[in-house]
């Protein structure tokens, strides 16, 4: 019988040749790594004969008759006793003298089927330990190509079961802290001179699964400059399971704590180094790479890398000739050879089209992660349940489908595969830039916005919309370019040629300039006599020397007011700016402030939390709108940070067109450390630093609540900070009855050193 393979044969110089067919695919490419010493978890590979003698011990069996009487056989079947002392000799080199947690992982061997890709069909067991589960682990992998999706992948693509084998590679287990996938060029640009990372708490085979949406880190090689961070929120990760002997992978999910969950998963140090070892990675192979990587104790480890190739430029245009040619359930055998052999197409620069004379106004409704490149406008034909499609229904829909439609799904699946060369643009629920869904669409060149969370649920079909593959943005639209009737842009033009006319007329009859003047003439006089000068001298002193707003629940000691009942909100008509929050979107909530609008003399600020995700803000925004509630001279919107989730993600705040944030400082505080009864220093210091980067975008309101006990006693050190990094509102958010005209000078001079008056 074969040796089996230890990482350290492959340094040396009489190491036999590395082949794909005894490694596997993946075997060899970890035999490079190692060769080029590139960091590599220690590993030994079983050779893809053990497979072949193993499965031929069954074929010896006359009773078996059929794929499920294969399958029971293997799981019997028992190992030689030479083969379990290979076994054990090889974990007892990789273990040392402890028992080392490892990885079992398939190597698929089809050397006379090179174009086409076995990826995630073959099984892995992660965190095995011991001979024995190593054993158990082997027989796992070996039934994974006897399962029924592997049977029908292979009938599909025409190909015998002796054409396919598998070696294993036994790999030390990384207990990542956060590990994920990169790419050694910008997938969304095709930018050779960028690598992609994709990053996870715990293990990262979440990825595959498609159940959890990564963070995305987009570095410049050259430089290792951090050219675009998207920080994605994650409630809980897959880490080592202790004690469990009724399972052979030793796995459980966590919740991750809510201070964490919006954490960037990886410091901008590692995603530097990690930018490092993708570029000597590719350099290695002479060709672009996916890369899978792990994090563990500051250490960086390659688990493995696999090539991209590049396709010819019609590849797809075949792909999409015979998916058109697809009218029946049995016609998708002959398509799928075709679609699963297709690389990945590494497009050159092309110019872009001629845009549209006119586009539509667009409403953002959500975003996610960019994975596609460009911009397509059409209807929304929602897919969420891929699996339970039929045959019949399949044909009828690639009959049916055509570049108007987007297509929204809630994650990738074999179904859709066909369905992907036909739409106009793809949205997806769950994955990354560079899942699934995000390969298919880069290689059918349309746009795509990946990992929503929400896409199939917010929209319904026949929706018109726009989506930027780009940007990761999601538009509704009034109309689609190209359906943009006559009637409106002839209008526009006649409205043109009134107001040239009118301008005529004003010039050719003096007269007609008079109606200006009387204006100046009755205000003015009065107030130029005595006071002008000294009260404009004061005014422009109170915009320097009073740098900030004072609102104050429920009095009327300031023209600045807050309330948080709209019936209160009706004793102050005459306020400059009036606070309300937004608790609901119920029609007679929204009636109540579109009455609230009319009644007040001032502006009025209408306040929506975030206590989830920012789609909740653009959901209050559309229910406001659809009753005539928009954004203003008289009508202003922020708001309102009371989870650790707008924080960490405050940059996105500019996508949901509201006029400043405010920080809710009592909740942030019970966000950040459960429990406490004041803000933590930290806090104030992550809030500052904010402060800092969102006061660049110039808001009009950007504010910190605070709760009563702050106005009664000198405010923290740390607020005169946060005021000076940009704070522009302070807002007081209880009932403050007894407060003075002199309370309020007080608390002013505490924050800024000047009085509020």
């Amino acid at each position: 019988m074969t040796q089996p393979l230890f990482y350290k044969d492959f340094l040396s110089a009489q190491s036999k040749p590395v082949t794909e067919k005894t490694l596997g695919r993946k075997g060899v490419s970890l035999a490079h790594l190692v060769q080029n010493k590139i960091p590599v978890p220690p590993f030994f590979i079983i050779p893809a004969d053990w497979y072949s003698k193993f499965v031929a011990r069954i074929f010896k069996d006359k009773q078996v008759s059929s794929l499920e009487d294969f399958r029971k056989s293997i799981s019997s079947l028992t190992l030689d006793e030479e083969t379990k002392a290979l076994i054990a000799a090889e974990y007892g080199k990789l273990s040392g003298f402890g028992k080392a947690w490892v990885a079992a992982r398939s190597s698929v061997v089809a050397t006379s089927h090179e174009q086409t890709s076995f990826s995630g069909l073959l099984a892995s067991k992660l965190n095995v330990r011991g001979s024995q589960e190593i054993e158990a682990a082997l027989k796992e992998v070996y039934l994974s190509l006897f399962t029924d999706r592997t049977y029908d992948y292979l009938k599909r693509n025409k190909i015998s079961y002796g054409d396919v084998s598998t070696a294993v590679i036994i790999q030390k287990m990384i207990q990542a802290e956060v590990s994920g996938i990169m790419y050694t060029y910008d997938p969304i640009t095709n930018n050779p001179s960028h690598v992609s990372i994709e990053a996870v708490f715990g293990l990262g085979d979440v990825l595959a699964e498609g159940s959890v949406n990564p963070d995305i880190y987009t570095v410049s090689k050259e430089s290792l400059d951090i050219v675009e961070k998207k920080i994605v929120p994650q409630e809980w990760m897959k880490v080592r399971k202790m004690g469990d002997a009724n399972e052979l992978e030793h796995l459980q999910k966590i919740t991750i704590s809510q201070m964490w969950q919006y954490s960037q998963k990886l410091d901008d140090m590692l995603i530097r180094e990690l930018t490092k070892l993708a570029d000597v990675v590719e350099k290695s192979f002479g060709e672009p790479q996916i890369i899978e990587w792990a994090m563990e104790r500051g250490s960086l480890y390659i688990l493995q890398a696999k090539p991209l190739s590049h396709a010819s430029e019609n590849t797809f245009q075949k792909v999409q000739e015979v998916s058109r040619k697809v009218t029946t359930a049995s016609d998708l055998d002959s398509f799928s050879k075709i679609a699963d052999s297709t690389p990945l197409i590494i497009t050159k620069d092309t110019k872009p089209e001629k845009p549209a004379p006119v586009l539509p106004p667009e409403t953002l409704l959500f975003t996610g992660i960019a994975a596609g490149t460009g911009v397509a406008y059409g209807e929304a034909l929602l897919l969420p349940n891929a699996e339970s499609i039929s045959g019949e229904a399949l044909a009828h829909l690639q009959s049916t489908i055509s570049k108007r439609h987007i297509l929204f799904v809630n994650e990738f699946t074999a179904t859709l595969e066909p369905l992907f060369a036909l739409a106009g643009g793809v949205v997806s629920n769950f994955g990354g830039a560079n899942s699934d869904v995000g390969l298919l669409t880069r290689s059918a060149n349309i746009p795509a916005v990946v990992g929503t969370r929400i896409g199939t649920t917010y929209v319904q079909s026949g929706t018109l919309l726009k989506i930027d593959g780009s940007s990761g943005a999601v538009y509704r639209v009034d109309f689609l370019p190209e359906e943009l009737p006559e009637q409106p842009v002839k209008r526009i033009l006649r409205k043109k040629k009134k107001k040239k006319t009118a301008a005529k007329t004003a010039v050719s009859t003096p007269v007609k300039e008079m109606p200006p003047a009387p204006a100046p003439v009755p205000a003015p006089p009065p107030t130029k006599t005595e006071s002008t000068p000294e009260t404009t001298t004061t005014t422009k002193k109170a915009k320097k020397n009073f740098p900030i707003k004072l609102f104050l629940r429920d009095t009327d000691i300031s023209n600045f007011t807050f309330t948080v009942s709209l019936d209160d909100a009706k004793q102050f008509p005459d306020a400059e700016l009036l606070i309300v929050p937004v608790l609901d979107t119920k029609k007679s909530t929204i009636l109540s402030i579109k009455k609230l609008k009319k009644q007040l003399n001032g502006t009025l600020v209408l306040l929506l939390p975030v206590t989830g995700s920012f789609d909740e803000v653009l959901a209050t925004k559309r229910a406001l709108s659809a009753l005539g509630i928009r954004r203003s001279k008289k009508i202003h919107m922020v708001v309102a940070f009371s989870t650790l989730y707008g924080v960490m993600n405050s940059k996105s705040v500019s996508d949901l067109s509201v006029d400043g944030v405010f920080f809710a400082m009592q909740d942030l505080a019970t966000a950040f450390k459960p429990g406490a009864t004041e803000i933590d220093p930290e806090l104030w210091q992550l809030v500052e630093r904010t402060v800092e980067s969102l006061k660049k975008q110039k808001w009009s309101y950007l504010g910190i609540t605070l709760d009563k006990p702050y106005f009664t006693v000198p405010l923290r050190k740390e607020m005169k900070p946060v005021v000076k990094k940009g704070v522009n509102v302070l807002v007081f958010v209880e009932s403050l009855p007894s407060v003075t005209a002199e309370d309020v000078e007080k608390i002013g001079e505490e924050v800024v050193g000047v009085q509020l008056g």
